[in-house]
């Protein structure tokens, strides 16, 4: 009789030891206002990181931080590389980071003015867009996105501390700055005023009049009594 012999067949499996964690991430890429930025990378536990730049314009604060605060001193794309490493593994990611110049914008020295009226004055700097804002129902002449423009508001009789704000942007950045006015009523009496013409989206409308001076008196009246009615014809 005969033995059938069959062979023994061994299988070797060799295992792989794949670290997932030697991955580098220095973050995303990013726009920023100025010429400083907190870095967004990624440290994994067990590894050192180090960041650093072919740019001579970035100066890093430090550069073993992940999140640390770098500074440029010229603006535009700076690149930075972040590095880590253990005993078996080194990786390495770039970001791009572009430094976009923020606006100063200057809307003038504090000032005096009679009457309801002055004129705004936010410098010679046209480089950058910018606008003026000031207290409800300012009008602006010729409008509010010249530099130096007319600003008139409503009547007062009284005197008035007032804030207008002069607002530069560009592409990504804006920032502003204020100006206060004091605005003192006119020293003569009787000067009558009815306010701006104005328009509403209801069938209401707030009226403000003046008569300057402590002696002055004043009533509301219209030609269209049909279809107007004024609640209260002595009050401004």
């Amino acid at each position: 009789m005969k033995k059938l012999i069959l062979p023994f067949i061994f299988f070797l499996s060799f295992g792989i030891n794949v670290n997932a964690q030697c991955v580098a991430d220095a973050g995303p890429d990013d726009v920023v206002c100025g010429m400083n930025y907190n870095m967004q990378g990624v440290l994994p536990p067990g590894y050192s990181g180090t960041w650093t730049s072919p740019n001579p314009y970035v100066m890093i604060s430090m550069n073993y931080s992940p999140t640390t605060l770098v500074y440029t001193y010229q603006y535009g794309t700076i690149q930075l590389i972040w590095t880590i490493a253990d005993s078996t593994c080194t990786d390495a990611d770039t970001v791009n980071i572009t430094f976009i110049q923020m606006p100063y914008p200057n809307a003038g020295a504090d000032a005096s003015a009679c009457g309801n009226f002055v004129t705004l004055s936010a410098g010679n700097d046209t480089s950058m867009l910018g606008y003026w804002t000031g207290p409800a129902g300012t009008v602006f002449t010729p409008d509010n996105t010249t530099h130096y423009c007319n600003a008139t508001i409503l009547p007062l009789n009284t005197q008035q501390n007032l804030s207008f704000w002069w607002h530069q942007y560009n592409a990504y950045c804006i920032d502003s700055d204020e100006v206060i006015i004091t605005f003192q009523p006119y020293a003569n009496s009787n000067q009558v005023s009815a306010g701006f013409d104005g328009y509403t989206c209801d069938s209401v409308f707030q009226l403000h009049g003046i008569v300057q001076g402590i002696n002055g008196s004043g009533q509301w009246s219209t030609n269209n009594m049909n279809d107007v009615i004024i609640t209260n014809a002595l009050d401004a």
